[in-house]
């Protein structure tokens, strides 16, 4: 009883100390700030000021997680009928395939789709629009197979009894799908949110976003402001970018917060409605089988295209100058992944009531932790260059350390969270069964969780190589030391030559990262599907 004790409180000491972790680590920004209190108000009393960066990706970021949640929620609803164990059902997950490519390979991929074209470089209200489907195709359709996924938890008998009900199609998706979604909805809504808000990699190497032509958003602003501010000295560009990205922060911050208590009255308003809706039906198989052929083709042809047009291009004798991005992508990924294990292996088992499922609890602690996504990526970096010089530490490996910390901090919430929702599979009687025999920490875990989710974690590590291997801003910074993906399309965009080569070498890595985490979901699936089976017989 004593060592449950000590382990439950080692757990919540635990939690403490990474949200205190976090805090410590911004305190360079909040003393810079304090010192430079006036930066504030410079930022914006300037001509090129804060305001319509913000202003713009506020707008941009809303319109998108709306778009997002909305087209989830109605073609879920239109695929309802498929299920997860069936051919269909692994079929549809090639939707997974544009998240699992990542940030910079999507934006080389429609780089190369819009290169010949001219109506997405007209205007900037175009360069949005274009932008808006391209990050629909790297989003949208991961957000409608997450919601599908979420539905496949609706007991049998309440979809049985809803559609014996003979209530129309948008009845049907008033009753069933918006309740079946109420949760998940809402944390999905936040990540949309903050993932377009700070939207750099796609804007910029598609369309070079400048400040002139009206595309400039938040990020770009944060760069450019740095690099020009640099040249004077590099106290004061630390200083100003300080208070530029924590005034950024607060403004998300207390946006978001408004946005969820707004769309949660609106979600309510909706599911309580008791509005007569029209009596169209579904159109069952065949409408399912459209939908399903409509976003594959959405997501396989763009991709089809490229390489059919580019693959002659690779350059295979290039390849050594891949093996230091990737020995530190392979580092940052690792640390990464174990630390979310074992983060989020100990929240489960203490606040195993909180984190059971999707409830008030547990989307208030997965919020808590997406708000660490809100620090500007920007800051994330300087700040880690600064620590290295108040402990007087500088050598060589400087940099590839600031790099693996940058890179780990970035992407810890992300993996965190997809493990905490993977472990709402554990169930509570397990815990209590293991806490009765008094099994230690090591056996709890290998049988909560080691065995049943090695698969899970693998994948996990995948994400997190994928999601690290295509971040656009620390790679950006330091693409004059460390070689990257963010690195060759910045030459091809900036440079006079147009070479593609080098970069398709590491488009196939994203492939590669991207085919890996699909054949792992699938036998997961299948695993899955095989247990179910031999349950079904069991109890028969």
């Amino acid at each position: 009883m004593q060592r449950q004790a000590f382990f439950n409180n080692l757990v919540r000491i635990s939690l403490f100390l990474v949200v205190a972790f976090y805090v410590v680590y911004q305190l360079p920004v909040i003393s810079s700030v304090q010192l430079n209190a006036g930066l504030i108000d410079r930022l914006f009393a300037q001509e090129d000021d804060l305001r319509q960066p913000v202003l713009q990706s506020i707008v941009f970021a809303l319109f998108q997680a709306l778009l997002l949640v909305g087209g989830g929620l109605i073609f879920s609803s239109l695929l309802s009928r498929v299920k997860l164990f069936s051919r269909t059902g692994a079929w549809l997950s090639l939707l997974l395939v544009p998240f699992l490519l990542g940030n910079v390979a999507t934006a080389f991929i429609w780089k190369l789709l819009t290169i010949d074209t001219h109506w997405p470089f007209l205007n900037a209200t175009n360069k949005f629009i274009t932008l808006g489907v391209v990050q629909y195709w790297q989003f949208g359709t991961l957000y409608i197979y997450l919601f599908w996924l979420n539905l496949q938890s609706v007991p049998p008998a309440k979809v049985a009894y809803i559609r014996a009900s003979r209530l129309s199609m948008a009845e049907r998706f008033r009753d069933l799908v918006l309740p079946a979604h109420q949760n998940p909805s809402l944390l999905l809504f936040v990540i949309a949110f903050i993932f377009s808000f700070y939207e750099d990699a796609k804007l910029q190497l598609i369309f070079k976003a400048s400040r002139g032509s009206g595309t400039e958003m938040v990020n770009q602003w944060l760069y450019r402001t740095y690099q020009s501010d640099s040249l004077l000295s590099n106290q004061y560009a630390f200083s100003r970018i300080a208070a530029s990205g924590l005034a950024v922060f607060f403004i998300l911050l207390s946006t978001v917060v408004v946005l969820l208590f707004l769309k949660r009255w609106a979600y309510k308003r909706m599911i309580r409605s008791r509005v007569a809706l029209p009596a169209s039906e579904s159109g069952g198989k065949m409408v399912t089988g459209f939908v399903v052929g409509t976003l594959l083709s959405f997501v396989l042809i763009p991709l089809l295209l490229m390489l059919y047009r580019q693959f002659s291009t690779v350059r295979y004798n290039d390849w050594e100058t891949l093996l230091k991005p990737l020995g530190l992508t392979f580092t940052a990924a690792l640390l990464t992944t174990v630390l979310a294990v074992l983060f989020s292996c100990a929240n489960r088992l203490v606040l195993k009531n909180t984190l059971a499922g999707f409830n008030r609890r547990s989307i208030g602690f997965l919020m808590l932790l997406f708000a660490l996504l809100m620090i500007p990526p920007l800051i994330i970096l300087l700040l880690g260059f600064n620590w290295m010089q108040h402990i007087h530490y500088s050598s060589g490996p400087v940099v590839d350390i600031a790099w693996v910390a940058g890179q780990t901090l970035l992407c810890f919430p992300l993996i965190c969270g997809f493990l905490v929702i993977s472990h709402f599979r554990v169930a509570n009687k397990q815990i209590d069964f293991l806490n009765a025999h008094r099994l230690n920490g090591w056996e709890k875990f290998r049988t909560l969780f080691w065995l049943p989710f090695r698969a899970d974690y693998l994948l996990a590590f995948i994400m997190a190589y994928a999601a690290i291997w295509n971040e656009a801003v620390i790679n950006n910074v330091l693409s004059d030391i460390i070689p990257s993906f963010i690195t060759e399309l910045n030459k091809t965009v900036t440079g006079k030559s147009i070479d593609y080569g080098r970069a398709m070498s590491y488009l196939l890595i994203s492939l590669l990262l991207a085919a890996s985490g699909l054949f792992l979901w699938n036998s997961i699936l299948a695993r899955a599907g095989r247990k179910n089976k031999r349950y079904a017989t069991d109890t028969l």
